[in-house]
């Protein structure tokens, strides 16, 4: 029990630490929380989010694998990995990855959104809209959050 506190502590930060895109220092922290239990999917899960979030995505995909198998209700294992394949230009694989993701959490919208985008990259603009229609049907709130970032970015917002 006790290490299992010391690994919950160890990944609170590593979340705000990925939150706030600080890859590198997540990475310091986990390689700790690694020596205490070096078996956790959830710290090869965060390995590999900050792997990915640093554009490596061969070590990223190296420990996302180990977590989409074991962890039965998560669906961020196979959301990265599904991105990663975005990124490879691969969104045939990356469709798998997100089906995958919404078998473990149907209404889960990062699951949806990148489905969504994957489907548009092939030309298949039916499934895209069903996934982007189940999104905001369920999840407004993520679509707007993603709207305003959207406009930000384009200073559009002021």
């Amino acid at each position: 029990m006790f290490n299992g506190l010391r690994i919950d502590r160890f990944l609170d930060k590593v979340h705000v630490l990925l939150e706030a895109k600080k890859s590198e220092e997540a990475l310091e922290i986990l390689e700790k929380a690694e020596k205490i239990d070096e078996n956790d999917p959830y710290i090869a899960m965060f390995k590999g989010i900050a792997y990915f979030q640093l554009k490596e995505f061969d070590k990223a995909e190296e420990y996302l694998l180990k977590p989409s198998k074991e962890l039965k209700v998560d669906a961020i294992p196979e959301i990265f990995l599904g991105r990663i394949e975005l990124e490879r230009d691969n969104p045939e694989k990356a469709v798998t990855f997100f089906d995958s993701a919404i078998k473990k959490d149907k209404l889960h919208p990062d699951a949806h959104y990148y489905a969504g985008l994957s489907y548009i990259k092939m030309n298949k603009l039916d499934k895209a809209t069903n996934h982007f229609e189940t999104l905001i049907a369920e999840k407004r709130e993520f679509v707007w959050a993603r709207i305003l970032t959207l406009l930000e970015k384009m200073n559009l917002s002021k």
